[in-house]
């Protein structure tokens, strides 16, 4: 979960005259710094956020302990039987082959 960064505003004009110091605040602080122009909050400049990548997941999944193989057997077999009860109806995909009925000849 992300730690939750403060977030002050500058004038954009501000931001522009001295963006190299503003973005060594950001580095030195990891504060997040809302750019606003007309009073309204048009940027944000801040920390990068991590990333997590596909080798992260495999070494996360790789630390995760597996569950026992009748656990999985259960449920496989519980969710088969439900899909079985339901049986759903057929859903055109066009007006066309669908009457209506009117309660008229």
């Amino acid at each position: 979960m992300r730690k939750k960064t403060a977030r002050r505003r500058v004038a954009a004009t501000e931001a522009a005259k001295g963006f190299g110091a503003l973005v060594d605040r950001v580095r030195e602080s990891g504060e997040v710094y809302q750019v606003e122009s007309r009073g309204q909050v048009v940027a944000e400049i801040g920390p990068v956020r991590p990333v997590f990548t596909m080798g992260d997941l495999r070494a996360l999944l790789a630390r995760v302990q597996r569950a026992p193989a009748d656990l999985i057997d259960a449920v496989e077999a519980e969710r088969a039987a439900a899909r079985a009860d339901v049986t759903p109806d057929p859903v055109p995909l066009s007006g066309r082959g669908v009457r209506k009925s009117t309660g008229r000849r």
